[in-house]
């Protein structure tokens, strides 16, 4: 027994040392290698086959030190327009180009100047697939999980995985084998070699599943030979049936019909494969399709009897374009087809077009097999503003534009070119889901708003070059229509259906911290000579967009924005009153009063169908606006009482009106919540606001404002805080419905109220005159330079003594794009809410894939002050700063936050897919300038 223990613990002990020496020549090699992994950076730029625009951080490594050859996975190559660079481990950052990207399997290459790295001299990693052995020790190195460098430990289990799935529409590999592995990755490890303890890759990691630990490795047999080319500056040659293949076990292939005879020999051909290939699919309209049938066993191509992955793909990329002949088993039958090889880089797209913010392109192999559609259809990467005001899906394939059928990008540019911004499209589509049922759609382009341009990948280089659409023909003016009015039993319906219109607004781009893009709504018509309608500012938000109005249920006409008012929930359309012709319209008739409480009113406007209806109710209270300030300095309506009506539909939009179908308020949509989580509340907007606003505009007034937001405070509460009785008094007389006092809430940031009203001040009176409602003060200040306001503060009366704000109606009228964030001057609501003095310049939006994404996304709604050293108040000194550093790669970038916090960021710009430029309203409407103009 003493000898048992004795042998025992010998056996540890050189266990023991046998592990320390294990783990010492792992540290070794990992040390050795290290300067060979590095960290990527790419920048997708563009919607682009199976990718959207947007980041992504991975890990390669050098395979070739002398020609800077950096070996990672496709999907972070991509086969669309990309930016990279490479952190190596001395965090040295160097530039990247595309050199190659497989157009089946998960791998590419990047390529950098060996002469850009001054500090470091990584080694070239040998590649050795026939060293992934079933139990072999290995190590992932890369980038896990968003960590610059980490080692995963991990044991090879399986040598004949299937692909893995990302998912449906994403990037899937197909016709290959994966390794398996108990190690498991995450994002940011993707492209990372898989070593073994002598420093060779032996596979390249792909992805995983965290859950049960696992990751998925791409053998290097093709990868090997695609390098030998690469170096050597030949082509790669791929080939393919436009086929995917399955291997299935021997008794699921006898299920199919595979005969005795054949397995037998393929089991002595091939003793350690466990079955064979069989088609699962044939691509739509390919030659394979007429030829094969999913079910066909393999059986032999060309010379390979009964070939694997590896065997089929080398014979058909030594076939490129020529025919092979398959022997395959069907049923128990045995038949020979022929089948000419396709070029798989031919059906891998290269161009694009981008057309109203929507991205088309040649659907790609990858997509075809997806949604089984032919190689000969367009495919939308992005729906973008014009296709998604159709409420066409990501991925649907565009059939026809206005009856010409697409099937090249030359039909799309042609059906494109004859395209204005107003005009209309017909499309015809089909759905990622549902391929074979067409529908149609139709949508304004919207094309004024983008780039109209056609993209293509260089024939040498993996270079991008872009050339404008032709500009569309000038259309000339528009013949006057005419629709008659609708007959409806209701006698007020009757009255007021001339004077609603229904409005669409459709915004191409964030601007003003405005949550959404598509908005729909009724609109008042109040002046028909001048062709104004009201609406709300949760119907139109801002200038910057499209609007169409519908006259009757029949008749589109567009129209622009007139007014957009500075502090209250309106906005004035105007639409050309010819192009209606002797259409019966009329401006409407506003009620002289609000509606007491209790009284009967009527709500009349539009169903979400567009269907007119009118519905009886009984009004509320009037009642002050009590909307959440925003965490994101949008539009928020204050200093209002607006007219509450208990049950009313909230799905119907449009007006309240009196017995006498006068109408006294809007019912309007009022937008509240924060930019993640946004919500709305509808109440009446009485309609003397309206009157005052149309005063102000025919009388080129502008708006003077107090900028000081009021609470509500009962009378109880003034006394508390020692409002003497006298005041009580006052306060009773002025106005005997409402026992209250105005106090002050908050200031609007850098204005001259804010340096002199304090929250918590009860107001007494405003130039001489009691008020204790918001629209008292509003007609206190109207039209005067300034205020004298006396409060009660810390138990005394306070004189205050300041300037009022004067405020426009012109609304948003330039924006500047740069890196691709979109960029304004601070909007009101920013001081208003979020109490920053405004500043600079503020960046509301970024595109994804964009520089603005990568450098600056953790500090959105950041209010620049400072650019590369220079003071910026304005956009026209935003500009002016960006000239002056025009020759620069990166620029520092200095501002404020939404807290208030001092944010510094240096941006590395990439003009050649994001260039600076501005767009400016004038009376023509938007047009797109250059920085200088």
């Amino acid at each position: 027994m003493r000898l048992t223990w004795a042998a025992a613990g010998l056996t540890l002990l050189c266990l023991s040392a046998q592990a320390q020496d294990n783990e010492a020549a792992w540290r070794k090699t990992l040390e050795e290698i290290r300067p060979s992994v590095v960290s990527l950076r790419v920048n997708k730029t563009r919607p682009f086959d199976t990718e959207s625009n947007t980041l992504l951080d991975g890990t390669g490594f050098v395979v070739d030190a002398e020609r800077g050859i950096i070996l990672t996975n496709r999907h972070i190559v991509s086969t669309g327009p990309v930016k990279g660079e490479a952190l190596f481990a001395n965090q040295e950052e160097i530039e990247l180009e595309r050199l190659y990207a497989d157009p089946v399997h998960d791998f590419g290459f990047f390529r950098y100047d060996p002469a850009g790295l001054r500090h470091i001299r990584p080694e070239g990693l040998e590649l050795a697939p026939e060293a992934a052995q079933l139990g072999r020790e290995i190590r992932v190195v890369g980038n896990d999980a968003g960590e610059r460098f980490s080692i995963l430990a991990g044991t090879i289990a399986r040598l004949d995985r299937t692909a893995p799935n990302y998912g449906f529409g994403r990037y899937n590999d197909f016709n290959t084998f994966y390794i398996q592995a108990a190690s498991g990755t995450s994002g940011g490890s993707s492209g990372s070699p898989v070593i073994d303890i002598e420093g060779r890759a032996v596979a390249l990691n792909a992805g995983g599943q965290v859950r049960a630990q696992s990751s998925y490795f791409l053998p290097l047999e093709r990868v090997r030979r695609a390098l030998a080319l690469v170096q050597e500056g030949q082509p790669v040659p791929r080939g393919g049936l436009l086929t995917t293949f399955e291997q299935l076990p021997y008794d699921e292939l006898r299920r199919l019909g595979l005969g005795e005879e054949a397995e037998a020999n393929a089991r002595a051909t091939f003793p350690g494969s466990a079955g064979l290939l069989v088609v699962r699919s044939t691509l739509q309209g390919s030659a394979a399709s007429s030829a094969l049938i999913p079910g066909d066993i393999l059986l032999r191509i060309e010379d390979e009897e009964f070939p694997d992955f590896l065997r089929l793909e080398t014979v058909l990329d030594g076939s490129v374009g020529q025919p092979v002949t398959l022997l395959i088993e069907r049923r128990g039958s045995v038949m020979e087809a022929v089948i000419e090889v396709s070029d798989l880089h031919a059906v891998t797209p290269r161009e694009y077009i981008a057309f109203g913010g929507t991205f088309l392109h040649p659907t790609s192999y990858q997509q075809a097999r997806h949604f089984n559609v032919p190689l000969n259809t367009i495919y939308v990467a992005q729906p973008g503003y014009m296709l998604g005001l159709a409420a066409i899906e990501n991925g649907s394939i565009l059939r026809e534009i206005n009856g010409r059928p697409l099937e090249t990008l030359d039909d799309v540019e042609q059906a494109l070119s004859v395209l204005g911004h107003e005009d209309v499209a017909q499309l015809r589509y089909s759905t990622p889901r549902n391929p074979r049922a067409n529908q149609v759609r139709s949508a304004r382009t919207g094309r004024g708003w983008f780039a109209a341009e056609r993209c293509r990948q260089g024939e040498t280089s993996q270079d991008w070059s872009c050339r404008p659409l032709a500009p569309a023909a000038s259309a000339g003016p528009a013949e006057p229509r005419m629709t008659q009015p609708r007959e409806f039993d209701d006698s007020r319906l009757r009255r007021i259906a001339p004077s609603l219109v229904h409005v669409r607004y459709d915004m191409p781009y964030v601007v003003s911290a405005v949550n959404g893009q598509h908005y729909y709504g009724a609109g008042l018509i109040v002046d028909t000579e001048r062709g104004w309608v009201v609406v709300d500012r949760n119907t139109v938000p801002e200038t910057m967009g499209d609007a169409v109005l519908t006259f009757n249920g029949t008749l589109e006409v567009t129209a622009r924005v007139a007014a957009i008012h500075p502090v209250h929930n309106l906005a004035v359309l105007e639409y050309d009153p010819a192009l209606l012709g002797d259409t019966p319209l009329r401006a409407a008739v506003f009620a002289p009063r609000a509606p007491r409480a209790g009284e009967e009113i009527f709500l009349a406007g539009f169903r979400p169908d567009l269907e007119p209806v009118i519905r009886s109710y009984e009004a509320g209270d009037l009642k002050p606006i009590n909307v959440m300030p925003s965490n994101f300095g949008g539009f928020r309506e204050a200093n209002l009482e607006i007219l509450e009506v208990e049950n009313a539909d909230v799905q119907i939009s449009g007006v309240l009106l009196d017995s006498r179908a006068r109408v006294t308020a809007l019912w309007s949509s009022f937008a509240s919540g924060s930019r993640n989580r946004p919500n709305e509340m509808v109440a009446g907007l009485p309609i003397e606001h309206v009157r005052v606003m149309l005063d102000h505009l025919r009388q080129e007034a502008s708006w003077r404002s107090l900028e000081v937001e009021w609470q509500r405070a009962p009378l109880s509460v003034a006394l508390r805080r020692g409002l003497p009785e006298d005041w009580r008094l006052k306060v009773e007389e002025h106005d005997r419905e409402r026992r209250q006092v105005l106090m002050a809430e908050r200031t609007v940031a850098g204005t001259p109220a804010a340096d002199q009203v304090r929250p918590g001040d009860l107001l007494l009176t405003i130039n001489g005159r009691m008020a204790n409602r918001p629209r008292e003060v509003e007609q206190a200040v109207a039209g005067q330079p300034r205020a004298e306001l006396l409060v009660w503060r810390n138990g005394e009366e306070v004189k205050l003594d300041f300037d009022t704000v004067e405020l426009g109606w012109e609304g948003l009228r330039e924006v500047l794009f740069w890196a691709g964030a979109l960029i304004q001057e601070p909007q009101r609501g920013m001081a208003a809410q979020l109490a920053i003095r405004p500043q600079g310049v503020t960046i509301q939006h970024y595109t994804y894939g964009s520089p603005a994404h990568r450098y600056l996304l953790p500090i959105r709604y950041l209010q620049v002050t400072t650019l590369d050293g220079q003071p910026v108040a304005s956009l026209g000194e935003f500009a002016g700063a960006l000239q002056m550093a025009a020759d620069k790669p990166i620029v520092r970038v200095e501002g404020i936050t939404p807290t208030g916090a001092t944010k510094v960021a240096t941006v590395k710009l990439d003009p050649a897919y994001w260039p600076s430029s501005r767009m400016r309203l004038s009376d023509g409407g938007w047009e797109r300038l250059n920085l200088a103009e």
